[in-house]
């Protein structure tokens, strides 16, 4: 194993990236520990960060994702699904992101909490994108009020548990 950043500072770190050999870095998250276990690569190469900097990045991500679903949620009380498919799609798109950086980060603290939280998040989403395809606005605002935010508090608090200090 190979580690790039963070090499020879002390402190607690944390894995952000993880590729093999020469292939780029890819997020730290099941999936891709997968795929680089089964490379069987003589190398593994890592990008490490500061714990506490990659605790605040992960929680910032949480909040920011649950803000963009709050503004979508109030968006649909008055506009068409139609009229919101940019919004929507930006959510959508920060959940994804959400979703394997609460993997990574599940992974690496070993929170079984906070990846069932996260699977909770994962058919919240699935069932939103249902809903927006069917161009429900009452399905939308259900699946955000009643299953996506509370899934999304669920995550942030797990989030929240994981104080680090320097």
């Amino acid at each position: 194993m190979v580690a790039h950043e963070g090499a020879g500072r002390t402190g607690p770190f944390s894995v952000v990236n993880i590729g093999v050999e020469d292939a780029p870095l890819r997020l730290f998250c099941s999936p891709n520990v997968h795929v680089a276990l089964a490379a069987n690569a003589d190398t593994i190469a890592v990008d490490l960060a500061p714990t506490v900097q990659y605790v605040q990045f992960a929680r910032n991500g949480v909040e920011l994702t649950m803000s963009v679903a709050g503004a979508v949620s109030a968006l649909l009380r008055t506009t068409p699904v139609a009229s919101c498919v940019a919004q929507l799609a930006e959510l959508r798109q920060r959940l994804e992101l959400m979703a394997l950086l609460t993997d990574g980060f599940a992974l690496q603290y070993r929170d079984v909490q906070l990846a069932d939280a996260a699977q909770h998040v994962s058919g919240a989403t699935r069932s939103l994108i249902a809903s927006a395809g069917r161009a429900d606005n009452v399905a939308c605002l259900d699946d955000l009020r009643y299953a996506l935010m509370p899934a999304l508090a669920v995550v942030a608090e797990a989030m929240r548990r994981h104080v680090i200090t320097d």
